[in-house]
């Protein structure tokens, strides 16, 4: 129910020009941020927190609930996701899904996504 005392809300228009400024500037810091964040010695992703708990995310994919996340495949691993950009070989990389923090290579959790 709307409340009668209620003024209505008026919403400055903002004009194309600025709207553009604002979002070359997002994207300009965005790939900044995404330099910086992958440049490495990063946090590593706390399986005990929020969003990792609620993904199922754990360090290693044989250690996975496989009763509770049935489309876990065995030979998922972080190593073989399309959002992991860590390199060959190492143990921890990012993870788009964990902006600024590493996730294990042999780690799994329900965002995975088979790399092509």
């Amino acid at each position: 129910m709307i409340d009668k005392n209620c003024k209505e809300q008026k919403i400055n228009p903002i004009s194309r020009r600025r709207f553009v400024q604002l979002i070359s500037g997002a994207a300009v810091g965005g790939i900044a941020t995404a330099d910086v964040a992958f440049a490495g010695g990063h946090a590593k992703v706390n399986p005990e927190d929020p969003q990792p708990t609620a993904l199922g995310y754990v360090e290693d994919a044989a250690t996975v609930d496989k009763e509770k996340w049935t489309q876990f495949t065995d030979g998922s691993t972080c190593s073989g996701c399309a959002l992991y950009s860590g390199g060959e070989g190492k143990a921890y990389g990012p993870c788009g899904v964990f902006p600024g923090q590493e996730v294990s290579a042999i780690g799994w959790c329900s965002a995975f996504n088979a790399k092509a």
